[in-house]
C-alpha cells in the first residue's frame, strides 16, 4: 500500500491476508510467500474494513464512498457485488458464521 492500512483480516484456513487502505485498494497477501497476489480497486475513496466469508470464498470491504463489495478469492478474482449506502461511510463490514448475513457498521454524521 501507499497509504495508511486501515484494517485487515486473515483467510479462516490462514493462507491468506486482506488488507483495507487509504489508497483506495484491498490487497490480498499470499502469507506464505509474503507478497500480493491480487489488487482490488474498484473503491472511490478509502477503504476501512475486510472480512473474510466463513468458507474463505469471499471478502467484503467497505468504505468512505459508502460501497460494500464482495470479491471472489479464489480461482478468477475479482468483484462479484456491489452494494451502496448513500451520503454515508462504512466503517465495519463482518459476515455471519453460516454465510447467509452481511452486517454492516455505519457513521453518519449529525451537524
Amino acid at each position: 500500500h501507499i497509504a495508511p492500512v486501515r484494517g485487515v483480516a486473515f483467510s479462516p484456513d490462514g493462507k491468506q491476508l486482506a488488507s483495507a487502505s487509504d489508497d483506495r485498494r484491498v490487497l490480498l497477501w499470499d502469507i506464505g510467500t509474503g507478497k500480493v497476489v491480487s489488487e482490488m480497486a474498484s473503491h472511490s475513496d478509502k477503504v476501512y474494513t475486510v472480512d473474510f466469508s466463513q468458507d474463505g470464498l469471499l471478502l467484503a470491504s467497505s468504505g468512505e464512498d459508502g460501497s460494500i463489495r464482495l470479491w471472489n478469492t479464489k480461482g478468477a478474482v475479482g468483484e462479484v457485488g456491489c452494494f451502496t449506502a448513500k451520503s454515508c461511510a462504512i466503517q465495519r463490514v463482518q459476515f455471519s458464521k453460516n454465510n447467509l448475513l452481511l452486517a454492516a457498521g455505519i457513521h453518519i454524521s449529525h451537524r
